[in-house]
């Protein structure tokens, strides 16, 4: 009896429903709903009656009631995907993000691709795109072969940051898709942010392969060979060129790469074709005036038109101040400096660039100053402005041997690439080959280094040694004619990268490689690291360790004495009587009998005023008190400033020194004349603890003997070595007081000193320091005993 009465209630029920669906399809919304009520008092749970309840009431616009209604019939029936999709549409149709919506409806129907799709682009304008890797995820699933869907998974994954993934997912297009350029393109970019710059530039050139008009490849490939290889990048920046004509910055990076590539006369023109079509282009003029720099015209006033364009320009008040410093302007150079900091007060370059225009104001406490502020908001440094810090470190006092070796090695922690794999040396006893031994300097032209290299490597013996120059210089001079003729092979390299440079010295199977510039501007100390020679050497540029772990650095046994091994980076490598051989310039005049008035003593120095720390001044300044009526005569470019010359007499002047004992001289174009005004100096003062060299030999070559101040680390020996060597070891102070009281007793030695005045010229010359072929011999038998302490291939 109960059964049969369910059952005539469950046909009622069953012929009401039909008839409430009658009446919703013919738009009878109000009759639906009072069907579907009179259905739902008798039978509450009834899934399908709460159904039609819904959809009458989302038809009627009572969207938040239909919610419920439909909500309410998924609760009774969980498994009816039809009731499932009329909600999900009433949710929508309600204000509910579609994104939410098409989840609900795809866990209803999770193989409809059209549906994923939909949810990938809902969800990147919803929730932004790392919403989109699952939708593009599941699309790819459900499309295994199709290359789109898979690079779409790709740029969702590379936007959302997986970018091992990313480059997973765009390999995989590529493969599926090998003409997709977009998938080439976007391969590249994810392995360029993973710092894969060689897989990097091979996905650039697939991409510009299947579309050779591509800019943005073109560009972006130029971008990323623009550190290590601007010859490379300036071939990809005419392509994006070529593309967009009318782009103004595509003409500036083709002008910027064939600057940064050693051909200054070629990036002016270009500059000069980009400004012709765009003449109010701030930064052109700036690069404008970059490539004059790079030719020798500082003064051309290029910058100060970028500046009148735009005078917020940070980058062109560098750019100015570094040509006051070029022409020997440092008190404008530190004023352009300030500007460009008072724009950007945390900018490198220029923080940079105002310590070295304090250090050539004779500063260098106060370039110290600034450039721990440098480091400070600036960690990670341009390794050439962390090369700057380290070379002004050798003038700071308060930098002993134990703080710059961390320093520098510091610098090798921070910027030296990885090391390749190191070439090793052949058996030469089987071969009988020569020794190639590779010089690399950024100053193979008219230069200090210059004047203790030209006789070595005019020294070698041809029999037994091959030498090949990789010349960095930017400005070849008559000094770099003279050296190409001396050397058997020369190698133009300003425009190489570190890895192209690496490559070239691999194959010309050097043995070793000496490179002469160590930290000072230009250097190569990448290149060394990367370790293109069984043996990597340093000498002669720089005055101590350059932090990287070379096979040697070529060590003079009274600068570093044997029990200071452990003070550099690399092994000191001991010449039996040093590293340093000095070439006169071939119109040194020859040294004149002391001019002057009376028996006026005059003492003097010709070095850089960055060594004159307050220290120095402060001793001088005691050292004219000790002689009564003697003068000080200094010459450096920096004098050549009025601004400069007014405040170093200002601080003689505070220690007592009456303003008209002392002399200062700037530039001299003249090299003879130069040497000249060695005649109207007694005695040579050197400065610490960053001592003299090249001014030290030419004083002496000028019979001019010279005192210093021994110190405790190399560039505060060099000194102790020179004197040494020319029998002066009476002029080597142990302490500050005898400094001054040596100085003071030669200074009243008359007939000493026109004793040496005609006699060290002699004692050079036929001493160690003349005997140029003795340093030949010395340092080939040094690179032949490491190379044939290295294992051999």
């Amino acid at each position: 009896m109960g059964s049969e009465r369910r059952r005539e209630s469950m046909a009622a029920i069953g012929k009401a429903l039909l008839a409430a669906l009658e009446h919703l399809e013919a738009g009878r919304l109000s009759k639906t709903e009072t069907l579907c009520r009179r259905i739902l008092s008798a039978a509450p749970k009834q899934a399908d009656a709460w159904h039609l309840a819904g959809l009458a009431a989302a038809r009627a616009g009572r969207l938040a009631e239909a919610r419920k209604r439909l909500a309410t019939a998924v609760r009774h029936a969980p498994d009816r995907n039809d009731l499932r999709l009329n909600h999900v549409t009433a949710l929508a149709a309600s204000g509910m993000p579609s994104a939410d919506a098409l989840r609900l409806t795809l866990a209803l129907e999770p193989a409809r691709d059209d549906l994923w799709a939909a949810l990938a682009a809902a969800a990147a304008h919803e929730e932004g795109t790392a919403a989109t890797v699952g939708p593009w995820r599941a699309l790819a699933g459900l499309r295994p072969a199709d290359g789109t869907l898979r690079y779409n998974f790709g740029v969702a994954l590379h936007e959302a940051g997986h970018l091992h993934k990313a480059v997973t997912a765009y390999r995989e297009a590529t493969r599926l898709s090998p003409f997709l350029e977009e998938a080439h393109f976007n391969h590249a970019n994810a392995l360029r942010d993973l710092g894969d710059r060689r897989a990097a530039a091979l996905a650039y050139r697939a991409a510009l392969a299947i579309a050779p008009a591509s800019p943005g490849a073109a560009r972006n490939l130029g971008l990323l060979l623009m550190p290590t290889d601007p010859r490379a990048a300036t071939a990809a920046f005419r392509i994006a060129a070529r593309v967009e004509p009318e782009r103004v910055g595509g003409a500036l990076d083709v002008a910027t790469a064939l600057l940064a590539s050693g051909d200054p006369a070629g990036a002016l023109t270009a500059f000069d074709e980009a400004l012709a079509r765009h003449p109010e282009c701030s930064v052109g003029h700036n690069g404008r005036a970059l490539a004059l720099r790079d030719l020798g015209r500082s003064g051309d006033p290029a910058t100060a038109r970028a500046l009148a364009l735009d005078p917020g320009m940070a980058e062109a008040w560098v750019n100015r101040a570094q040509g006051w410093l070029d022409l020997g302007r440092p008190s404008d150079a530190g004023i352009g400096s300030r500007r460009a900091l008072r724009l950007r007060s945390d900018y490198p370059a220029a923080l940079d660039l105002l310590a070295r225009s304090l250090h050539a104001s004779g500063h260098p406490e106060r370039a110290m100053m600034v450039l721990r502020r440098m480091i400070a908001v600036t960690p990670a440094l341009p390794p050439a402005l962390h090369s700057n810090r380290l070379l002004i470190q050798q003038s700071d006092p308060a930098s002993d041997w134990r703080v710059l070796l961390a320093e520098h090695r510091r610098w090798n922690q921070l910027h030296a690439p990885p090391p390749g794999t190191r070439p090793l040396p052949s058996r030469r006893e089987a071969s009988g080959k020569l020794l190639r031994i590779g010089y690399l300097s950024a100053d193979f032209r008219a230069h200090s280094v210059m004047a203790f290299f030209e006789s070595l490597l005019a020294a070698h013996d041809r029999r037994v040694v091959h030498t090949v120059c990789y010349a960095a210089a930017r400005r070849p001079d008559p000094t770099t004619v003279r050296l190409q003729a001396l050397a058997d092979e020369w190698r133009d390299v300003a425009g190489l990268g570190d890895e192209a440079l690496a490559a070239l010295i691999r194959a010309d199977g050097i043995d070793a490689l000496i490179d002469l510039g160590g930290h000072t501007g230009g250097n190569r100390l990448g290149v060394l690291a990367l370790a293109p020679a069984p043996v990597r050497l340093t000498a002669i540029g720089y005055p101590g360790t350059t932090g990287l772990p070379l096979e040697g650095r070529l060590a003079d046994p009274i600068i570093e004495p044997p029990d200071s091994r452990d003070r550099s980076s690399e092994g000191p490598v001991y010449l039996p009587d040093g590293f340093l051989r000095y070439r006169p310039p071939e119109d040194a005049p020859d040294p004149q009998p002391r001019s002057g008035q009376g028996t006026t003593v005059t003492f003097g120095s010709f070095n850089a005023l960055g060594k004159l720390t307050r220290a120095v001044v402060e001793a001088w300044a005691g050292i004219l008190s000790a002689v009564p009526d003697s003068r000080l005569l200094l010459k450096s470019s920096g004098l050549g400033d009025p601004a400069v010359r007014e405040d170093l007499r200002a601080r003689f002047i505070a220690h007592g020194v009456a303003p008209d004992r002392l002399e200062f001289l700037g530039w001299t174009a003249n090299r003879a004349d130069h040497l000249a005004l060695y005649s109207r100096i007694d005695v040579g003062l050197d400065p610490f603890p960053y001592n003299g060299t090249t001014t030290t030999c030419e004083a002496l070559w000028m019979g001019v003997p010279v005192v210093t101040l021994a110190g405790g680390r190399h560039a505060a020996r060099v000194g102790v070595a020179l004197l040494t060597r020319v029998g002066l070891t009476d002029l080597i102070a142990p302490t500050l007081q005898d400094y001054r009281e040596i100085a003071a007793s030669l200074a009243a030695d008359a007939p000493r000193r026109a004793e040496l005045r005609l006699e060290l010229r002699r004692r050079m010359r036929d001493g160690p320091l003349g005997d140029a072929a003795g340093l030949a011999r010395a340092v080939e038998a040094a690179c032949l005993h490491l190379l044939e302490a290295a294992p051999c291939s």
